[in-house]
């Protein structure tokens, strides 16, 4: 436990110095290598020797909508448990469980944010404990659950007052973190994505048209992968990490086994969602003979004119096997 700093320029413990909160985006976008950045939206070292907990603000009614006065409780629960999911995160990422650690970071960061504490600066806390551990998936909830407007959770008139500076810097820096994907090479991964599922439930013309367009597909992500490497999270972003994947599982065997470790470096590395590597390993496992090993493939039954679970090694080591990637066990 730690006690609340005085000053915004002291937030980081420790040594670590924010020199500066303005975002200067075009300086390092400028200066990027085969996409390789370093983010431009503070001079700033996030290196912290220790997570940083704070005590659960007190409970403040006159803050919260009518509705959520009776959620505290709930919030207080939620972040304990968020806290002893961060504690222990170097076994968590000898164990690949990279959702859940960054479903840690998330849950504290924003419980803590509907609670409301006495000074809002404490915010800046939680928030750059889940942007040093992974910028790229918390803004990407940053984004898409907090600042989504159709939501109440900043929305709210009392909140919103209460964070107005907060939130203009917390915005700032996932603008940064977003700017930093390069624009040309999302276009490309979008126009993959969208060549990649255009005619691949149009089961008259797939076996032409389809793999026409997969090979065309695999040579220009070949060439992507020769020139930046794999194209995960750290490159693209969140919602592009899969882009390059799917155009993979749906090659040929000999470039998907090519691409399996690779895939699974990325995961252990915490660049990419391990969910995927399931869906490679028993892509190939079928295209052998070979039983899944994750249940994650179907194949097309011609005489029931169905599709049905493909062969596994047994449903109790298939439901062991999917927990470790963080699947939902199979029925």
């Amino acid at each position: 436990m730690i006690t609340r700093l005085d000053k915004i320029e002291r937030i980081v413990q420790k040594g670590t110095l924010l020199k500066s909160v303005q975002c200067n985006c075009h300086l390092v976008l400028e200066k990027r290598r085969k996409y390789l950045f370093i983010l431009p939206f503070m001079i700033f070292v996030l290196q912290l020797e220790a997570q940083i907990f704070l005590k659960a603000p007190e409970k403040k009614t006159f803050m919260y909508e009518k509705e959520e006065i009776s959620y505290y409780d709930s919030w207080a629960s939620q972040l304990r448990i968020a806290n002893a999911i961060v504690l222990k995160k170097d076994s968590l990422i000898k164990e690949l469980k990279f959702n859940d650690l960054n479903n840690a970071y998330w849950n504290r960061f924003v419980t803590y944010f509907k609670m409301v504490p006495n000074d809002a600066n404490d915010i800046y806390y939680l928030f750059f404990d889940g942007i040093e551990f992974d910028k790229d998936e918390f803004c990407y909830k940053y984004r898409t659950i907090l600042r989504d407007k159709t939501r109440e959770t900043v929305n709210t008139g009392h909140r919103l007052k209460h964070y107005i500076n907060q939130v203009k810097l917390m915005d700032n820096v996932c603008d940064c973190v977003f700017k930093s994907y390069n624009p040309k090479l999302l276009k490309i991964l979008d126009e993959l994505k969208e060549n990649d599922q255009n005619l691949r439930n149009k089961f008259e013309v797939l076996p032409f048209a389809q793999k026409k367009l997969d090979s065309i597909n695999l040579t220009i992500v070949l060439d992507l992968y020769e020139r930046y490497g794999y194209l995960n999270r750290k490159l693209v972003g969140v919602d592009y990490e899969a882009h390059m994947f799917y155009i993979i599982l749906h090659s040929d065997l000999e470039t998907m086994e090519r691409f399996l470790p690779i895939i699974h470096k990325e995961i252990e590395e915490g660049r990419l969602s391990p969910s995927v590597y399931p869906l490679l390993h028993d892509r190939i496992n079928m295209l052998k003979g070979l039983p899944q090993e994750f249940g994650t493939q179907n194949k097309y039954n011609p005489k029931l004119k169905t599709y049905e679970l493909y062969k596994t090694i047994g449903k109790v080591q298939v439901n062991i096997n999917r927990k470790k990637y963080g699947m939902k066990p199979l029925e």
